[in-house]
């Protein structure tokens, strides 16, 4: 009698396991997206070189959002989407900041190239190399 009661707990125990891994598996993205940081990006605008002044040599310009940048004075970095394995990963690049209107920094960087993505809001910290979920982009 003990041996039939031991075994129709095991079976429960089995089924309960059993639906559990099922519901898991069934929301493993909604659950994957819950624990890692949510961004938001934009697209890097190149800006045409100013060939009257002549400032910035050969090297190309971006304007990013200011809110994207981190870093005092005229060196920050920004974080970049790379898409790898139908994934995406925060890249950290390091700018020198040139100009700003208020609402964007000008930016010089041999790391960024005009159509990158940059992440100009998150949910959570970010370091190099980290994947994150695109909520807006």
């Amino acid at each position: 009698m003990k041996k039939d009661k031991v075994k129709k707990v095991s079976l429960i125990l089995g089924v309960v396991f059993f639906l559990v891994i099922l519901l898991l598996t069934y929301f493993s993205s909604t659950i994957d997206a819950m624990l890692i940081p949510n961004v938001k990006t934009t697209e890097v605008i190149r800006v045409e070189s100013d060939s009257e002044h002549g400032v910035y040599g050969h090297e190309d310009r971006f304007l990013v959002p200011i809110k994207a940048v981190s870093g005092f004075g005229d060196s920050g970095t920004v974080f970049v989407i790379n898409w790898i394995n139908g994934e995406y990963y925060a890249d950290e690049i390091s700018v020198q900041i040139v100009n700003d209107d208020g609402m964007y920094y000008e930016v010089l960087s041999s790391g960024l190239h005009g159509g990158n993505r940059i992440i100009y809001s998150t949910s959570k910290a970010l370091t190099s190399g980290d994947r994150v979920y695109v909520v807006e982009g």
